[in-house]
């Protein structure tokens, strides 16, 4: 979703958004599969490595953004200064 807010040009709705699931993480920074939305507690395979992976995407999107660059939806846009 932040990533599509990014795409939007929502930038500051992005990384609003961004900043509160990276609230959800563990003390040593972990994810889990899931996220209860209703009290916020890990469901699901913890760690789990596809979320990261996730966050990882996102956070380039956003560092790109911020950089006046627009987003591309792919792990390619990682590879590029």
């Amino acid at each position: 979703m932040a990533d599509n807010l990014a795409g939007q040009g929502q930038t500051d709705e992005a990384g609003a958004l961004f900043e509160h699931l990276c609230s959800y993480a563990s003390p040593l920074g972990l994810l889990p599969e899931q996220i209860d939305p209703s009290d916020g507690s890990f469901l699901g395979n913890f760690p789990q490595g596809l979320s990261h992976v996730g966050l990882l995407s996102t956070a380039v999107v956003l560092a790109r953004t911020q950089r006046g660059i627009q987003p591309e939806m792919s792990t390619e846009a990682w590879f590029r200064h």
